[in-house]
């Protein structure tokens, strides 16, 4: 079968689609439409319930002491990891995104935050999710006017290094430091204020840094670092942009899915594999309607049953 795609046309102001300008939230078909659309709202749950075992598992210090404290006060404190974990994690929330990779362009969806064929396989329930695209400068607007009076608010993108890649170096040297405490410091300033002067001092190793492994999804990430453990929730309808399906996306939810667009004034799209290349053309929510689109919204599974 020919299969050739439209060519894309200039898409309004509201989702120009230029890289750089946007983020994409992975998720799976009930979240996206029976939570995220129908409630318009964005979770950031806690920190420690993410999928990587470096923010979810205990994290282990190390205890420095001078000669004059007693060993068995020193030896007391390494055996608290856990309670130091439980303190530097507690109130601290995320919400996951991924962008653009560096130096792509428009048309290479493959390098786009929405053309990632694992986080697809790996998110999506097996490509059979969702994919939110947000303007990435709207949302963060939203976050900072919601989350103001929750506590610190803090972004940028993930760092990707592996312990032993770098011995020596000044990341590397970081990571030593921060999961060092002092006894003496416990001792004199109290458990409590130790931990968030080295929480505070070490934000980007203990949050925004990733193994390798991770390095595919480009991720960017906020962080809020408030008083409660339970999730926070933001509204999306002035950041969301643009709706795409998976490939295997179930027909007999299309029907929502338009119905979501038009309230939130987003495109749409369906990504298709055309020999391993991933593509996307975009339709803006009046044209779902409109008879001259039907060819395009057939030939990439947009119709509803």
């Amino acid at each position: 079968m020919k299969f050739i795609l439209p060519k894309e046309r200039t898409l309004n102001i509201r989702f120009h689609n230029d890289p750089g300008a946007y983020v994409a939230h992975y998720t799976r078909t009930e979240i996206a439409l029976d939570l995220i659309l129908k409630n318009n709202s964005l979770r950031l749950g806690p920190f420690s319930a993410t999928n990587d075992p470096r923010e979810t598992k205990t994290w282990g210090f190390a205890i420095g002491a001078s000669r004059e404290r007693p060993s068995a006060d020193v030896e007391a404190l390494a055996n608290r990891n856990a309670d130091f974990d439980r303190i530097l994690k507690h109130g601290c929330k995320i919400l996951c995104v991924s962008e653009d990779a560096a130096n792509t362009w428009k048309q290479n969806v493959a390098g786009r935050c929405f053309g990632k064929v694992r986080m697809w396989a790996q998110y999506t329930d097996n490509h059979t999710g969702v994919c939110l695209i947000f303007d990435k400068e709207a949302l963060d607007q939203t976050l900072k006017s919601t989350l103001r009076s929750r506590g610190m608010l803090m972004s940028g993108p993930v760092k990707y290094r592996d312990f032993w890649d770098d011995i020596g170096s000044t990341d590397w040297i970081a990571h030593m430091d921060a999961f060092m405490l002092s006894a003496n410091d416990i001792a004199s300033r109290g458990l409590e204020n130790v931990l968030r002067s080295a929480r505070n001092k070490h934000i980007q190793t203990f949050f925004f840094q990733k193994s390798k492994d991770w390095e595919s999804e480009t991720e960017y990430r906020w962080i809020l670092l408030g008083e409660m453990d339970e999730p926070e929730f933001v509204p999306l309808d002035d950041s969301l942009r643009a709706i795409l399906l998976g490939i295997d996306f179930p027909q007999h939810r299309l029907a929502e899915v338009h119905s979501y667009c038009r309230q939130y004034q987003a495109h749409l799209s369906r990504i298709v594999w055309i020999n391993g290349m991933p593509g996307v053309h975009w339709l803006a929510p009046d044209e779902l309607s409109a008879a001259e689109f039907q060819r395009i919204r057939s030939m990439f599974g947009l119709n509803p049953n």
